[in-house]
């Protein structure tokens, strides 16, 4: 097939870079024409063997390395028409570099990358980028940057070899470093997958985490501003409110569990946070959003150092908790410690979300042991109880007063408590000697901000004082109130496997032909 009037646009193309006066819409035309015939390779036959011919024409590839020689050597200062035919040209060498793998007969798609006219092209654009205000030029250079790295990882997956490698991370650096100001949701999802595959090479994935992984932490903080993370962000039910959104983060997720292993990306997340939280905050939630979605999927990796990564959101839990304790016990709040403690209870949440995730993992277990978490979380608890206020659906139109909201905590602290402590006397007895007791028993009651909280104090209570001879004394000697018991609560509470009797209006918790103590409640 002859390619002479391929060639013919091309040439046109290299004059036009030259400074050469032309018809600029006519040029764009003729090559938008070239580029869609070769983009319909993979649906259409005709089109597949077109292009197969174009990356096996010598002239093909000696033009579009005389046009990236002009291009790269252009003053940085494009106009919307240079920035069009800039991307028509790198969207070709693209297309044709796809194709070059079957048709194996020339070395200029090598070449290209050898002279690294691109990364220094993709480099070019991002300096203009940063000379120039204009959001819409802006986003065309941005453009430009995306396609040359999708060269580069096209002739990357043929030669893979150093040259190849080092010039592929590097121009994926430069181009996430830009997207922490510039671009959307549409230019973030043109590189995830590709981040997927780098993540999971081991040729690519140490040089991905040099610098102190500066590359991770700049995705997290582009992530941040393109999605507009934030405390409020639902993840239970973000994949039916926005789907987009769901997608990064799963394919995100998946990326980074390849990097665990290495354990220079947890450190680094940490030192982040350990020197300035306030500061880092927002980037180490979505760091944690990743998490809660990489042991939510059910394509886990069975590689994954559980106990390490577990003991790196422990070091975080400490961190925050402290920050969240000294929030939840000042007294004279402003806007800022608002905005603060709402940041930082999200953070704790995700945190716990995950180690909860991690619990059915025997060496994460022993970790906990070995960090007293046991009574580290009752302590906890015991602060958020004294600190926020219980309330009733007809409490909801009452002032707070100087209490504050601090909901699922609790919950999740409960919840994790139970795990510890079923069929083990010795988590079962720190919680009591540390006052957990008479706190998952004053939890047993309906609360909005913890709607939740009563079902897993009852479970939590069973699992207490499941063969523990001391706990069951400690409930048995408590003083009982009078209290209402509907057939909802009894329900709930044979659920756990006790029996409801009353007895001169109290309320008695007898485990099946074994009473175990007396329960007060609401």
């Amino acid at each position: 097939m002859k390619t002479v009037k391929e060639c013919t646009v091309l040439v046109a193309v290299d004059n036009y870079f030259q400074g050469e006066k032309c018809d600029v819409e006519s040029l764009i035309e003729s090559l938008g024409t070239i580029i869609w015939k070769t983009s319909m390779m993979m649906q259409n036959k005709a089109m597949w063997e077109y292009t197969i011919s174009l990356s096996k024409c010598e002239d093909i590839w000696v033009l579009t390395i005389e046009i990236l020689k002009k291009i790269e050597h252009k003053e940085i200062s494009f106009s919307e028409n240079d920035l069009r035919l800039i991307k028509g040209i790198t969207l070709l060498i693209r297309n044709l570099s796809i194709s070059y793998r079957e048709s194996n007969r020339h070395s200029h798609a090598i070449n290209i990358l050898q002279n690294e006219y691109l990364v220094k092209i993709l480099h070019n654009m991002f300096c203009f980028i940063d000379v120039n205000t204009e959001v819409a030029l802006q986003l065309r250079a941005l453009d430009v940057m995306i396609v040359c790295f999708h060269c580069l990882f096209n002739c990357y997956k043929q030669a893979r070899d150093s040259l190849s490698i080092e010039l592929l991370t590097q121009s994926l650096k430069c181009l996430i470093s830009k997207l922490q100001t510039v671009g959307t949701l549409c230019e973030l999802k043109q590189i995830l997958p590709q981040l997927e595959h780098l993540c999971s090479s081991s040729d690519t994935k140490k040089l991905l985490l040099k610098d102190n992984c500066e590359f991770f932490l700049n995705i997290f903080r582009s992530i941040s501003r393109i999605l507009n993370v934030n405390p409020q962000i639902d993840i239970q039910n973000l994949r039916e409110i926005n789907p987009d959104h769901y997608q990064v983060f799963l394919t995100l997720a998946k990326s980074i569990v390849h990097l665990f292993d290495e354990g220079t990306l947890a450190v680094n997340m940490f030192k982040s946070a350990q020197t300035d939280p306030e500061k880092n905050s927002n980037n180490l939630f979505t760091f944690l959003i990743v998490l809660q979605f990489a042991f939510s999927t059910e394509e886990q990796e069975n590689d994954i150092d559980y106990a390490a990564l577990g003991l790196m959101c422990l070091e975080f839990y400490e961190i925050f908790e402290k920050n969240c304790i000294e929030l939840l016990e000042n007294r004279k709040m402003d806007q800022e410690d608002w905005n603060k403690l709402a940041c930082y209870h999200r953070i704790i949440i995700s945190l716990l979300d995950i180690v909860s995730n991690l619990l059915p993992y025997k060496l994460f277990l022993e970790t906990l042991k070995s960090y007293n978490f046991v009574e580290k979380i009752v302590c906890f608890l015991q602060i958020i109880e004294n600190n926020t206020e219980r309330r009733r659906l007809k409490d909801l139109e009452s002032p707070m007063g100087d209490k504050k909201v601090f909901g699922n905590v609790k919950t999740i602290l409960i919840e994790i408590i139970t795990y510890l402590v079923h069929n083990d006397k010795e988590s079962q007895d720190l919680v009591r000697e540390n006052g957990g007791l008479i706190l998952i028993l004053n939890n047993c009651n309906l609360d909005v901000n913890e709607p939740f909280i009563r079902e897993r104090c009852i479970l939590c209570l069973k699992y207490l004082l499941e063969n523990n001879a001391e706990n069951q004394a400690f409930v048995a000697s408590l003083e009982p109130k009078k209290v209402e018991v509907t057939q909802e609560n009894e329900k709930i509470l044979e659920k756990s496997g006790y029996e409801v009797e009353i007895v001169d209006g109290k309320v008695k918790l007898k485990k099946t032909n074994d009473l175990i103590g007396k329960i007060e409640g609401n």
